[in-house]
């Protein structure tokens, strides 16, 4: 359309042109007012048409010249965009070619694309075995963290005497606070230093959960004190522990004793403040 009109105006330009030419030829009256008015319209068309003709060509020119540059640019853009998907290719070529070897090493008889896709099988599998491998590191890791920690934390306890009032012998009772493994030893003696009991040739060992209690006999009976009827006398308790890993940590807060006397007399007992 836009073309059809482009000539169109061409196409009266000129003939307006040749009209206004040859018109005096064929007009007889050339005084006449008709002549003279109908020769100005003429060349008053003849102009418009010539300046739209001219117009329409420049504008046309100037859009032509645009769309060239921007066809220009278009080309260099996509001729950069190759450049750099050959530069990419070449690159990934050359990422690529030691896999193909390794694959063609690992599966000489495989073709190279069915090679590549048995390598890639193999190396989710190394990643797969790697995370497993890393997350059992962490885990150790940890554990160590823990252990060492243990280690180097106090035992947390405290003990006490009560009568079994069945068999009416001395109950220690040990209460623990904290999961730390101990090795103890203990003693209760009267005033005099009498041994009540028990006499602990080696130490022993305990592995507690929090809040765990053990219970140990004394092997003594509060019959076997020979205490009057009415009267009273006191028992000492001396309870000495450690961490088992003491020896190995070498840190003397790891041990303590515990110290108690009681007011016992034939039918109860009872604690006295700390020594």
């Amino acid at each position: 359309m836009e073309i059809f009109f482009k000539m169109l105006l061409q196409i009266l330009s000129v003939s307006l042109l040749l009209v206004t030419s040859l018109i005096d030829y064929i007009w007889k009256d050339k005084r006449s007012k008709k002549f003279k008015t109908g020769k100005k319209w003429l060349f008053a068309l003849t102009f418009i048409f010539l300046v739209s003709s001219t117009i329409s060509t420049y504008v046309d020119h100037n859009m032509n010249k645009k769309e060239k540059q921007l066809y220009i640019n278009q080309f260099t853009s996509l001729k950069d965009s190759l450049s750099g998907i050959k530069h990419i290719s070449i690159l990934l070529t050359n990422q690529i070619s030691p896999f193909i070897e390794i694959a063609k090493r690992n599966y000489p008889t495989l073709p190279n694309e069915e090679a590549l896709n048995r390598l890639q099988v193999d190396l989710k599998n190394i990643e797969i075995k790697t995370k497993y491998l890393e997350k059992k590191e962490n885990i150790r890791i940890e554990e160590e963290r823990v252990l060492a920690e243990i280690k180097n934390t106090p035992p947390e306890l405290d003990v006490n005497l009560f009568i079994d009032r069945r068999t009416k012998e001395l109950i220690l009772a040990i209460q623990f606070k904290n999961k730390i493994p101990i090795t103890f030893r203990y003693s209760i003696t009267k005033t005099d230093n009498t041994i009540v009991g028990p006499i602990m040739v080696k130490e022993m060992e305990l592995r507690p959960e929090e809040g765990m209690q053990f219970y140990f006999k004394s092997h003594g009976k509060v019959n076997s004190f020979r205490i009057p009827q009415n009267d009273q006398t006191k028992i000492f308790l001396e309870f000495s522990y450690s961490s088992i890993y003491q020896n190995e940590i070498n840190n003397q807060k790891l041990s303590g004793t515990i110290s108690k006397k009681y007011l016992i007399t034939p039918i109860r007992l009872a604690c006295l403040p700390d020594l």
